[in-house]
């Protein structure tokens, strides 16, 4: 039997149908592909978006807390200046009277670089005021309040050094007394500039220069020695701060 192949010469195979999933699989390809990626991204988005509401109530939640707080503290701190502004008061009036009798009686002939040996009954500053004072300078908004309250600590610290060793005797000019007395008119003056703070009357210090409240701290402690009053005004008119707390002349 003999083949015939000549039928096949030249002729090409038959074409196979594969139909349009075939011819357009890479399009389809590429349109799935498309299709994940932007499912992928509003995925994305959409927890992006989530993350960003999260932080943003955690922030609200945060800001509400600090307010409670500080509402709390604030609702404290009357008490807390009062506490101050007796202390400075006390402590004024102490040293005030300890004025050598001799220096009081004859001021004009008085050396003040003359030493007097005092004993007095200083109490220290009231410690229980410290955990009110830190918590406002810590939730307060306020740069100014802050500062003023630092300032406060400032002065108690200086003012607590000089004076705890006149507790047990100690000899003392009256240029230094007259100092240390100063000192705690300021306290006063800068505990007394923050009751509107407070009270919520204010959202920061009081606005009268410190200077007259410190002079109105003196004459509310009586003192009105002239060593002492001539002291105040030659430091306001320098342009120094009241007492020692602060290094700056803004007041």
């Amino acid at each position: 039997m003999t083949l015939n192949i000549t039928a096949y010469v030249g002729t090409p195979p038959p074409a196979v149908a594969h139909g349009w999933f075939y011819d357009y699989q890479t399009i389809i390809a590429s349109g799935v592909a498309l299709c994940a990626a932007l499912i992928a991204a509003e995925i994305s988005r959409r927890q992006l978006r989530s993350s960003r509401e999260q932080l943003v109530e955690m922030r609200r939640q945060a800001d509400r807390d600090r307010a409670g707080r500080l509402r709390a503290a604030r609702a404290s701190l009357p008490a807390v200046l009062s506490a101050i502004c007796d202390y400075a008061e006390t402590t004024a009036r102490t040293l005030n009277g300890a004025w050598p009798a001799a220096a009081a009686l004859y001021p004009d002939d008085a050396n003040p670089l003359a030493a007097y040996r005092v004993t007095l009954a200083i109490a220290p500053f009231p410690s229980a005021t410290l955990e009110s004072l830190e918590r406002i300078v810590a939730l307060t908004d306020s740069d100014g309040v802050a500062e003023r309250i630092e300032s406060i600590l400032r002065e108690a610290q200086v003012l607590g050094a000089r004076t705890r060793k006149l507790t047990t005797g100690d000899e003392v000019r009256t240029s230094m007394l007259a100092v240390y007395i100063l000192q705690a008119a300021s306290m006063y003056a800068r505990a007394e500039s923050l009751f509107e703070y407070a009270r919520h009357q204010a959202d920061g210090v009081a606005a009268q220069p410190l200077w007259e409240r410190t002079f109105t701290a003196l004459d509310i402690f009586d003192v009105s020695r002239r060593e002492v009053i001539d002291m105040a005004r030659r430091e306001r008119d320098n342009g120094d701060p009241p007492g020692e707390a602060d290094t700056r002349g803004v007041y």
